[in-house]
Formats: structure tokens, sequence, C-alpha cells
């Protein structure tokens, strides 16, 4: 009985002293956290380029906002729209069209839409990303059906992505589709339905999908350009332009933001084993591997 006292008063003092290891990994942890906002001046380059100070511009946004909740968003921001261009990036290489080039110009064509809609430019990169699952949409095509799906969804209250995968089926099988898209309420008469019909039995798919959607602009184009102007666009281009800094600013913070996760991870793995460690020292009697 004396033998099993002994065992564990020295066992609980292992466990003081191990969990006094975790509160210390714990304090420097947050040292850690509390010197991240010195490495975000990193973020200031990034943001210059749109021509902004880096004071004016995001010292009333902290202030308003609170810096952790604008370090969160920013980053959130820059890891969305960083995945929906490495998704186009796969894609456009998947089907043999990659290439910086092409990848810039279509996030110039997505931005540029962005602002001229109420649409952002996130959904115009979505749609892209919808329209390489379409072999038969050749990319130089993407930014006009992208173009003409957003003046759809504007008429009928729908959303770009939605548009742009009932648009593409009819680009893809003009036959089927157009029936799809009548059903919807986009109209062809008889001439423009036969003549279509004759250009994909002759293999001019192409032709097809131009006469396809000059009608469609001849129903619903300017409608998205439209509704981006007066004060909702003045609105929606705030917004816009907000989400592009605190994407810039993300880009900046994302190096420090990234060296505090794989810090925080390798400390709660090191915290693991030694709760681990102390939790077989305190129940001495019971099987455990470490």
């Amino acid at each position: 009985m004396a033998e099993s006292n002994v065992k564990l008063r020295v066992d609980a003092r292992d466990a003081v002293s191990a969990l006094q290891q975790t509160n210390r990994a714990s304090e420097k942890l947050n040292r850690e956290l509390n010197t991240t906002n010195k490495r975000t001046a990193t973020a200031t380059a990034n943001i210059q380029r749109f021509g902004i100070s880096f004071r004016s511009v995001v010292g009333p946004m902290v202030a308003l906002t609170g810096s952790l909740t604008l370090a969160s968003r920013a980053l959130n921001t820059f890891a969305d729209r960083e995945a929906d261009l490495k998704v186009l990036s796969a894609q456009l290489t998947r089907i043999g069209a990659g290439g910086s080039k092409q990848i810039d110009e279509l996030k110039a064509a997505a931005d540029r839409l962005g602002d001229a809609t109420l649409f952002s430019q996130d959904d115009f990169i979505q749609s892209f990303n919808i329209l390489t699952s379409f072999r038969a949409i050749a990319v130089e095509s993407f930014t006009d059906v992208s173009t003409v799906a957003a003046d759809i969804a504007q008429v009928m209250g729908s959303d770009v992505k939605s548009a742009t995968v009932q648009l593409a089926k009819a680009l893809e099988d003009p036959k089927r589709g157009l029936t799809a898209l009548s059903r919807s309420g986009i109209t062809f008469n008889e001439t423009q339905t036969e003549t279509i019909k004759k250009l994909v039995d002759s293999g001019s798919l192409l032709d097809a999908q131009a006469l396809i959607l000059e009608t469609i602009k001849g129903q619903y184009e300017g409608a998205a350009t439209a509704a981006g102007t007066g004060f909702a666009g003045a609105q929606d281009l705030l917004a816009e332009n907000t989400r592009d800094l605190t994407e810039a600013l993300g880009k900046g913070l994302e190096p420090a933001a990234a060296a505090v996760t794989f810090r925080r991870e390798g400390n709660k793995r090191r915290d693991n084993r030694v709760q681990s460690n102390t939790s077989c020292r305190v129940y001495w009697y019971s099987d455990c591997t470490v």
C-alpha cells in the first residue's frame, strides 16, 4: 500500500510538470499570434498596386470592423478566389487551353464584367469554370457566352451560373437545347430553328452557335449592364472594389497566416503528445503506449 502511495505521488508530480509544459506551449503560441501584425506589412505592396495608401484605406476599415475580423475576411476572400482560379487553370489545362496568358485574359474579363453588372467577378470566373466542361464551346467564346448568360440571368431573375449551364447545353447540342431554351422563355422563330438545325446537320456547329447567341442577344442584350448603372450599380461597384481590395490584403497576409497555422499545428501535435504522456503516468495501472 505504501509503495502504491509513493507511485501515485510521483506520477502526480509528473502530471503537474507535464501540464505546466503544456501551459508554456500555449503561452508561446499566444506570443506568436501577437507578432502576426508585424508580418502583415507585406500586404502594403499588394495594395499599393491599386494606387491606394495602406494607412488611409485599411486604417479606417480596421477601426470599423476590427483587425481580426478584417484579417479573417481578407484571407477568406483571397482563398476563395485563388481556389476558383486554380480550378479554372486546371480545367483549361485539361482541355489543352492552359497557360498564364489565357488565365489573365479571362480574369480581366471577369473583373470587367463584375464591375459593369450587378453580378460579381467571382460569378463570371465560376461561369468560365462551367464552360470548360462543354468541349464544343471554344475558350475564345467564353466571355461572349458568359455575357449573354448574365443578360438572361438579369431578365429572368436567376444567377449567372444557372444561366450559363442552360445556355451551354443549348450550344453544345442545339437540336435539344433549343427546346429547353424555349420552355424557359427564350424563343426562336420557325425560320431560325430550321436554319440552326440545318447548320448542325451540315457540320457547321460554330455557325449554329453564333446564330443562337445572336438570336438571344436580340432579346436580352445589354440587360445586365443596364442594371449595373445608377445607384444600384454604384453600390455594387463599391462592393466589388472593396472585395478586390480585401483580396489584395488577404494575399499579403497569407504568408504570415500560413506560418502561424503551421506553428499551431506543430504545437497541437506536441501538446497532444504531452497530454498522452501525462495520461499514461497518472493511470499507471493501465496499458498505454505513447
